[in-house]
């Protein structure tokens, strides 16, 4: 894994130059709240590259209006390739020394660019922030944030695993986070995949990573919408795509990840956690899969080899919210609990 790197001084004496990657796919509603509050920033080197991935509604208009006013923020259109292919096409185009990822129906604070530039350090790769949800009030922007400089760092190996491989697993959100350009190297989102593809692409960064910042500073603003992509159901193909792409990326880590390496149970642990979280994410979105026999030789597969796991009595219920609201509450919540814990039991029991 990486070497620790000291996180003492300030990076360089010249503030660095931010690319702001922001897909678009038909948000015209929501599009121009969030170009106006990049163009708010304090900040002021920056560039936005947005790109339209083939709206079929005004979104492409209102990028090339903004555009044509603005040099800062450039445009890029291209036929539906999806959310991974529209941000890996901005990376190759951005000219930024870090990366902040945006989308295109949220809002950021003012200071947002300002705070990232604060935290960047010597040995720092990757900056995170927190989020205020959002439902659309523009007022909310500038009373909501939470303007707390808190910041802490994690400047050697042990603690940038015990941190991030959790954090990812647990919280993923791209929009969280800033990146230094040279962790990106060689390294793209996976494309066709709609869920999920940040935290992909969050664990192998993650193999990069030398030094990391949190900060308490929320001045992201994610907007809450029941038609937003991360609602939606998954098809089969996808299902398929992404569990493929996710077993590639366990695959990479533990190639990574000698035996003998101390940081190897954290990381294990993150995949494991992701892992069952993806499966139930999925199987509540696609309730109807439930008596699937590729569902069930999946479940099957994972669990023998530990990846899915049900480890503590708060999970067992979370995943029987899950189940139970996307069933329709048609089964008593209790009989679910049950069923689900004595499930895991046996599990458990047969692999000993």
């Amino acid at each position: 894994m990486n070497e620790g790197a000291g996180g003492g001084g300030r990076d360089s004496q010249r503030p660095p130059k931010f690319s702001i990657i922001i897909p678009v796919y038909n948000v015209a509603p929501y599009l121009r709240e969030c170009l106006d509050s990049v163009l708010a920033q304090t900040y002021t080197d920056w560039e936005a590259i947005c790109v339209d991935d083939g709206s079929t509604d005004d979104s492409g208009a209102i990028l090339d209006e903004y555009a044509a006013k603005n040099r800062q923020i450039k445009t890029i259109h291209q036929r539906n390739q999806g959310v991974s292919a529209a941000r890996n096409n901005a990376i190759d185009m951005a000219t930024g020394e870090w990366f902040l990822f945006l989308d295109p129906d949220d809002a950021v604070d003012v200071d947002w660019i300002v705070v990232y530039s604060n935290a960047i350090r010597e040995g720092v790769d990757i900056v995170r922030i927190g989020t205020v949800d959002w439902f659309g009030d523009v007022a909310e922007i500038q009373a909501n944030v939470n303007r707390r400089p808190d910041a802490e760092y994690y400047t050697n190996d042990r603690s940038v695993a015990e941190w991030g491989w959790p954090t990812i697993a647990k919280y993923g959100g791209i929009g969280t986070y800033g990146v230094r350009r040279a962790v990106f190297k060689g390294l793209r989102f996976p494309v066709g995949i709609k869920h999920g593809e940040d935290i992909l692409l969050g664990f192998h960064l993650l193999l990069r990573v030398r030094g990391a910042c949190q900060l308490r500073y929320r001045g992201y603003h994610y907007r809450q919408r029941k038609d937003s992509a991360v609602r939606a159901a998954f098809s089969d193909a996808e299902r398929k795509l992404f569990f493929y792409e996710l077993e590639k990326t366990r695959i990479v880590i533990e190639g990574c990840i000698c035996k003998e390496d101390p940081n190897r149970d954290v990381v294990m642990r993150s995949l494991r956690f992701f892992y069952t979280r993806s499966f139930f994410a999925w199987l509540s979105r696609s309730p109807q899969t439930l008596c699937e026999v590729s569902t069930k030789e999946l479940l099957r597969d994972k669990i023998k080899e530990g990846l899915i796991v049900a480890p503590d009595r708060r999970f067992h219920f979370m995943i029987c919210l899950w189940l139970c609201s996307s069933l329709g509450l048609f089964f008593p919540f209790r009989i679910v609990y049950s069923l689900i814990r004595t499930a895991n039991a046996i599990v458990s029991l047969g692999k000993r």
